[in-house]
């Protein structure tokens, strides 16, 4: 498996308005195979009793899926 570019999230807040991100990586892909999943299972070494700085920036990066226009919804539908 090839290894994905996943930059860190920079708090712009772009993806709030727009429900895309300003970061030109390999996670709009990731994101976009997601939509399409039925379900997920996330895995990463533990290392200090925590996930891993890739897996972290994942995580946050996931951010976009939620719509809080009017409330919270989700924008993975």
């Amino acid at each position: 498996m090839e290894s994905s570019n996943i930059s860190t999230c920079t708090g712009c807040e772009c993806c709030i308005k727009t429900g895309t991100c300003s970061i030109q990586d390999n996670v709009t892909e990731i994101i976009d195979a997601m939509k399409k999943a039925d379900g997920y299972i996330f895995a990463s070494p533990s290392y200090n009793y925590n996930m891993t700085t890739q897996m972290k920036s994942l995580l946050d990066r996931t951010f976009r899926l939620n719509d809080y226009s009017n409330g919270w919804e989700s924008r993975k539908i």
